[in-house]
């Protein structure tokens, strides 16, 4: 929802890999309100829920003091 984020493209930004975790720095003032999604590049790899399911909800973020925040992806979907 912010062009940091690569405005829903899903190829736009690719994360860093650190050890097991995947990171991504970019700076946005506090307050500001991010919406987002995981793919492994496009939508039909999109990330799971812990049901299994795509979530029906963008994920949201309100950036605030802290400078980490951290998603839990428990998979994406097969590669079609």
């Amino acid at each position: 929802s912010t062009p940091a984020l690569g405005p829903w493209n899903p190829h736009a930004v690719e994360m860093a890999r650190d050890g097991k975790y995947r990171v991504y720095a970019f700076t946005a003032p506090r307050g500001t309100g991010l919406e987002y999604k995981f793919t492994l590049g496009s939508w039909a790899t999109e990330a799971l829920g812990s049901d299994g399911k795509p979530h029906q909800e963008n994920y949201r973020l309100i950036v605030g003091p802290q400078q980490i925040y951290e998603t839990n992806i428990a998979g994406f979907k097969s590669t079609p």
